[in-house]
C-alpha cells in the first residue's frame, strides 16, 4: 500500500499540467502545426489563465476547474479567447487520454454558453474609399500590399508572398491567382479570381 502511494506521487509529479503541456507542444503542436498556431497554443497552455494548473497533476484537473477557467475568461469579455482556449485545451486533454495519462477528459461535454460572432462589421463604401485613397498615397510597396489585401480578402502573408508564377491569365478577363497549398492556412490550393 505504501509502495502504491509512493508510485502514485511519483506519477503525479511527472504528469503535471505544465510538464505534459510541454510534451504536447513538442510531440504534437510543433511537430504538426504551423508556427503561428504553435504560438497560440503556447499562449493558452502557458499563459496567465492556466498558470494555477502548471504544478498540478493533470489527473487533479476536473470539469469544475475548466468551467471556472472559462467563466473567468468570459467575464473579461474575451469571448474569442474563451472559444480558442476551449478548443486548444480540449485538444490537449484528448491527447492525454490517447496516451492513457488520464482516463477521461475534463473537457467532455463542455460547451460555451452562446454562439460567438466576431468580426460581424463590414466597412461601408465611403470607408472603403477613404482607406483605398490612404493606401494609394502610402510610399513604397506597403500601399500596394494593403490595396491587394483589400481587393483579394486574402491573408497578409499569402499576399506578401505572392509570386509571378502563381498568376494565370493576367492579360484576360479571367485572371486567377493560384495560392499553393504549402502557403495556405488550410493546406489546400486556393484559387483567387
Amino acid at each position: 500500500v505504501e509502495e502504491d502511494k509512493r508510485l502514485k506521487r511519483k506519477v503525479d509529479i511527472e504528469n503535471t499540467f505544465g510538464r505534459l503541456a510541454q510534451q504536447f507542444m513538442t510531440k504534437h503542436v510543433e511537430a504538426n502545426l504551423r508556427a503561428t498556431t504553435a504560438r497560440e497554443y503556447q499562449r493558452i497552455l502557458f499563459g496567465d489563465d492556466t498558470s494555477k494548473w502548471r504544478a498540478r497533476p493533470v489527473t487533479s484537473i476536473k470539469k469544475r476547474d475548466v468551467l471556472d477557467l472559462m467563466d473567468a475568461i468570459d467575464a473579461r469579455g474575451a469571448k474569442s479567447a474563451a472559444a480558442l482556449s476551449l478548443a486548444y485545451l480540449r485538444k490537449f486533454f484528448n491527447w492525454c487520454v490517447e496516451r492513457e495519462i488520464i482516463e477521461s477528459s475534463p473537457m467532455d461535454r463542455i460547451r460555451l454558453g452562446r454562439n460567438l460572432r466576431s468580426r460581424e462589421r463590414v466597412l461601408s463604401e465611403d470607408e472603403l474609399r477613404v482607406i483605398w485613397t490612404a493606401f494609394a498615397s502610402e510610399a513604397g510597396l506597403f500601399g500596394s500590399l494593403f490595396q491587394l489585401l483589400l481587393l483579394t480578402g486574402q491573408r497578409r502573408n499569402e499576399v506578401a508572398g505572392m509570386r509571378w508564377d502563381e498568376l494565370r491569365g493576367l492579360d484576360t478577363d479571367q485572371a486567377i491567382w493560384e495560392i499553393p497549398s504549402e502557403r495556405t492556412k488550410n493546406r489546400r490550393t486556393h484559387l483567387v479570381p
